[in-house]
């Protein structure tokens, strides 16, 4: 049976991705002679507040060159188990001709599209001042490709007593000030750096 998005893995949190492949991905991105200690943790975070992703706090006990390394961080790793029950109740309430198992390749490719994206936003975000754009650092990143189908994650900061907003969420007019300021303060730089792209 081919792996895929929405069967449970043997990795961390029931997930396709393994301490190694962590492991070897930060080695790759960040240059380091780094490995995982004996005492290194996983912790879920955030259980029911998504629908596409896992979320750990890990306490890596890094040995090794650290520089530039966390004590902990946040991994979200992409995995839609929740999203069986959800094609289920697409196909009984739209009478989909559709099976459930094409329901869910279908979530399967638009969700490692969606991952991609985030992963590209938070690359080109990484090139201005984090005091300004308010995003956590991203540490390390794995996005999909023809080779990689299954293994899509970010490690990012941990950021202590974080608000979940998800997208139905109502926002007042006042909440969103910091945001229009913060917008005023990287559209220069978004231009600037469009210009490193088309060159």
């Amino acid at each position: 049976m081919a792996l895929n998005l929405h069967t449970p893995g043997k990795g961390l949190l029931e997930t396709h991705i393994s301490w190694d492949d962590i492991e070897q991905r930060i080695r790759e991105e960040r240059n380091l002679e780094v490995s995982f200690g004996p005492k290194k943790s996983v912790h879920r975070i955030g259980e029911d507040k998504g629908f596409m992703s896992r979320i750990a706090v890990i306490e890596p006990d890094f040995e090794g060159e650290v520089d530039g390394l966390p004590e902990k961080f946040a991994l979200k790793m992409v995995c839609i188990l929740a999203s069986v029950e959800i094609a289920e109740s697409v196909k009984e309430r739209h009478g989909e001709p559709m099976s459930s198992e094409e329901i869910l390749e279908e979530y399967d490719r638009n969700t490692r599209l969606l991952h991609n994206r985030e992963v590209n936003v938070y690359r080109v975000f990484s090139r201005f001042d984090n005091s300004i754009s308010k995003m956590p650092l991203v540490y390390f990143s794995k996005g999909y490709t023809d080779n990689n189908d299954v293994k899509g994650y970010i490690g990012m900061e941990f950021v202590e007593n974080a608000e979940f907003r998800h997208v139905y969420h109502n926002i007042k007019p006042e909440e969103l000030s910091s945001v229009r300021i913060i917008q005023c303060l990287l559209l220069p730089n978004s231009l600037r750096i469009c210009r490193i792209f088309v060159v």
